[in-house]
Order: C-alpha cells, then sequence, then structure tokens
C-alpha cells in the first residue's frame, strides 16, 4: 500500500486525519501545494540571485571608483612631466 501524507494547512485537519488513518478509515489526500506552487515560493524564497546582484553593484562602484582616481593621478602625472619636460628644455637652452 502506497500512502502518501501532505501535511494540511490547519493542525486540527492534520490530527483528524491521523486519527483516521490510525482507525483504518480512508482518508481523501490531496496535495495542498501543486508542483507549480511550491516551485514558486521556492523561487520567492531564494534570495541567492538578489545577493549576487548586490555584490556585482558593489564591485561596480568600486570599479568606477579606481578608474575615477587613475584619471586623476594620471592627469596630476602628465602635468608634473610636462612641466619637467618645460624645465629640462629652458635649462638646455
Amino acid at each position: 500500500m502506497n500512502l502518501r501524507i501532505m501535511l494540511s494547512e490547519n493542525q486540527s485537519d492534520f490530527r483528524a486525519d491521523a486519527l483516521r488513518i490510525l482507525n483504518g478509515s480512508p482518508v481523501a489526500c490531496a496535495p495542498t501545494h501543486t508542483d507549480g506552487d511550491a516551485m514558486r515560493k521556492r523561487f520567492h524564497a531564494d534570495r541567492s540571485g538578489a545577493t549576487a546582484i548586490e555584490y556585482s553593484l558593489i564591485a561596480a562602484l568600486i570599479a568606477m571608483a579606481i578608474v575615477v582616481a587613475a584619471r586623476q593621478t594620471g592627469s596630476a602625472v602628465e602635468g608634473l612631466m610636462n612641466r619637467v619636460a618645460d624645465e629640462v628644455t629652458e635649462a638646455g637652452q
């Protein structure tokens, strides 16, 4: 005998079903959720995708900050090198 019992939403319903089974009475065991409902609930409960998106946004902000800092540093170094080149050129004349 293959018996599949689904937990009822209401605990008193579950107890009544359990007593019927113990007494040998037939119990209609209709699933409380379809496979689609269970899959939907698991999908909504799964937060790993949200976490991955949050981490990728943080990484993008850090990368943007590095690019901005590198450009500013590059501009400052370029200005310094131009001044040095001008000084060397003036000293050589």
